[in-house]
């Protein structure tokens, strides 16, 4: 069967890692185990999780799936320092006492050193760079690797064919800024203005999608994979509900890859995206338009024309989690 996508997924996964979305891991573990995917490779950025703790996490999921899919390390922070907000914020949320009993008996991975000299950004470069127009780039955390593999290499932008990118609340009243485009507003900004291929799924979408417990259960212990994913979600699925009710947990980055897998799955519209930078509040917020040039106020202004992205309005939630699910339980380490 000849595969239909090659994928690098630029992630931050916090799998294994207590109170840690565990989304970029789910998203990890369905390009590994989906037959129309091959992951290239695996960049590792700082956001959900310090980048030694992401790479870790990454690591043992790719151990588990035995697949030997290279793992990359981009840098531990973004060179705007937009994590001096978020990452104290995640950091005390993973180091707090209140929530402990949700993690009893759980796996707790531990920070792992990686022997690789290769960068993130090098292999973003050098792999998008040496098959043009073959190369997918999941973006599931901050856009700092992506950002500066575009800096480094002008080329990069048309080598590359496409890139899908979760980030950014288009409408969310009290989410001012989402976390990944919050934690390197700049990078969004890069990215988004780049004039690269792209598809956005915002957090408005995103979260409405659940995994319930139900479901996680039909996941089987005696596949290593399944066993290490069944366990390291459920304490995170008991965490958000004891904070929001939720009844399991959003899968944001796990419908980035699914919509690769099966674009039906979500409705698309193509809007001109940008992102805000200058204001202290609204710093990483995206903005959209469209992109014909829409003239507003009688003609007197005319906005900027940037290129374009399909932006993400609805998911089919029931489809994609079942194709999240039957991926995973059918799933046997090979």
């Amino acid at each position: 069967m000849t595969l239909r996508h090659h994928l690098i997924i630029d992630c931050d996964p916090g799998s294994g890692v207590p109170f840690s979305d565990v989304d970029d891991g789910l998203a990890l573990a369905l390009a590994l185990a989906h037959p129309d995917v091959h992951v290239d490779g695996i960049t590792i950025v700082a956001g959900n999780t310090p980048r030694e703790l992401g790479y870790a996490s990454a690591a043992e999921l790719v151990s588990l799936a035995k697949t030997h899919t290279p793992i990359f390390v981009g840098a531990d922070d973004p060179p705007g320092g937009d994590d001096t907000v978020w990452r104290p914020l995640l950091d005390d949320r993973r180091d707090a006492t209140a929530w402990k009993s949700e993690y009893g008996g759980s796996i707790f991975l531990a920070p792992t050193g990686h022997t690789t000299t290769r960068t993130a950004v090098d292999f973003l470069v050098d792999t998008v760079k040496a098959s043009p127009g073959q190369i997918t780039i999941a973006a599931l955390g901050p856009l700092t690797n992506i950002a500066a593999a575009i800096r480094r290499d002008p080329g990069f932008v048309r080598a590359v064919k496409h890139i899908a990118v979760m980030g950014g609340a288009f409408l969310q009243d009290s989410l001012p800024q989402e976390l990944n485009f919050g934690y390197d507003p700049d990078a969004a900004h890069i990215v988004m203005t780049s004039g690269a291929d792209l598809s956005l799924i915002p957090f408005d979408v995103t979260s409405t999608t659940l995994l319930t417990h139900q479901q996680l259960e039909l996941l089987d212990e005696d596949d290593p994979l399944q066993a290490f994913l069944k366990a390291t979600t459920s304490p995170w699925m008991r965490y958000t509900d004891s904070r929001f009710g939720l009844g399991g947990c959003y899968l944001h980055d796990p419908l980035v890859i699914a919509s690769l897998i099966d674009p039906s799955l979500v409705t698309w519209k193509t809007a001109s995206v940008d992102v805000v930078l200058a204001d202290p509040v609204a710093r990483g917020r995206p903005i959209r338009w469209d992109p014909q040039g829409t003239i507003f106020g009688g003609g007197s202004q005319v906005l900027p024309h940037i290129g374009s992205a399909h932006v993400a309005e609805s998911v089919d939630r029931a489809r994609f989690a079942g194709l999240l699910v039957d991926t995973l339980a059918g799933f046997r380490v090979r």
